[in-house]
């Protein structure tokens, strides 16, 4: 009920207030603010029981209070930044909650900071973050909601070609979870400005992958993923890598098609968003932009093959499949005709609430949700 919530305040204050949202900075902020400001509410106030585990976590967090620094750094030295991070906390506060809220206000900040800076349509990509199970596993997994939060502030990096930056932020949140060694190749794929080239490569890509799944992912879970085996036989639904796939399609038609990128009447909105992006640097206009994130979908959408095979690949895929909250608003608002744009947008949420009440509702055991006092 409380995700429900959620969806509907952004969406109807989105809906209701989108020209000023668009126009004017305050407007933008003070939307951003209080829908994260929820996001935050939601993950620190919740019961051990929301999130597959965060009773782990909770107890995690007991035990690294009661530890010395040089127990912690003997016992999780491969990453032993997370539980030096939670050391650091239980000198405030013993109480899982205190943990969940710093967490929680974390990435909160971290996904309204990325969705206020680069979102065309802000209530579009709010919206998007619980059926597409964005929001949902952060609360189940603590560490990668930190590292998924500063792999956002990367992407920042990353799009003002500050690559030294980037590379430091990565090596940082390795130590605390090490599946963000796979978000390296983004300073390889920044450089695939041609779309012929990356789409080329992007269908070599999904055939190379679909073939040798099996080695790939045995190199993956060899070096990521120690503790789980693969599957013997491919399981699971190819539901999400056909949705991806049906984006990344029309992200190539819609936006970074040259005769449709610009429409008269979300030309207030390309204005409204040059005024907010730094545009002293010419990488992060708006094309180029969302080429990139055109390029990193593709790629989120290559490494969503190997999901079906071993589930916990998606805590990879999840760091390139996040542009999608930037892509699908940015879809809606360069249909140039107002009539398929408003209907596109009521398919968008008749496509978001199928997802969320038919596939998702219980995913990440974010569902049924509990307050920590119940």
């Amino acid at each position: 009920m409380i995700y429900t919530v959620f969806m509907a305040f952004a969406s109807v204050y989105g809906i209701l207030f989108s020209r000023q949202i668009a126009e004017d900075k305050r407007s933008r902020t003070a939307y951003c603010f209080i829908t994260g400001l929820m996001l935050f509410l939601i993950a620190g106030l919740r019961s051990t029981a929301v999130g597959g585990d965060s009773g782990q976590y909770a107890r995690l967090y007991a035990l690294v209070s009661r530890l010395e620094l040089s127990d912690i750094l003997e016992r999780f030295n491969t990453e032993p930044l997370f539980y030096v991070f939670a050391k650091f906390l239980s000198i405030f506060s013993t109480s899982y909650t205190f943990l969940f809220c710093v967490i929680g206000a974390i990435f909160a900040f971290s996904i309204s900071y990325f969705i206020y800076r680069f979102s065309e349509a802000p209530y579009i990509s709010l919206v998007m973050l619980i059926p597409m199970q964005f929001y949902p596993f952060t609360l189940s997994g603590c560490r990668q909601a930190l590292t998924l939060s500063i792999v956002l502030l990367a992407i920042s990096q990353i799009a003002k070609k500050s690559y030294i930056k980037f590379v430091i932020i990565l090596l940082f949140a390795y130590f605390i979870h090490n599946s963000t060694i796979f978000v390296l190749p983004f300073i390889l794929l920044v450089h695939l400005r041609n779309k012929i080239v990356s789409r080329i490569l992007f269908v070599a890509g999904m055939i190379f992958t679909y073939i040798f799944r099996v080695p790939i992912l045995n190199f993956i879970t060899t070096y990521i993923y120690t503790d789980y085996e693969i599957y013997e036989e491919t399981r699971g639904s190819f539901t999400t890598l056909l949705m991806y796939l049906g984006i990344l399609i029309l992200c190539a038609f819609f936006i970074n098609n040259p005769r449709l990128f610009r429409t008269t009447d979300s030309e207030l909105i390309h204005r409204s968003l040059d005024r907010l992006l730094p545009t002293d640097d010419a990488f992060v206009q708006e094309r180029t932009m969302y080429q990139l994130f055109e390029v990193l979908l593709g790629f989120g959408v290559i490494i969503q093959l190997l999901v079906p095979l071993q589930p916990n690949i998606y805590r990879v895929a999840m760091y390139y499949q996040i542009v999608s909250t930037l892509i699908v608003p940015k879809i809606v608002y360069s249909i140039p005709n107002r009539l398929v744009r408003g209907l596109s947008i009521s398919g968008f949420f008749a496509i978001m609430i199928l997802l969320y009440f038919r596939f998702t509702f219980y995913a990440a055991g974010a569902n049924p949700y509990e307050f920590f006092w119940q």
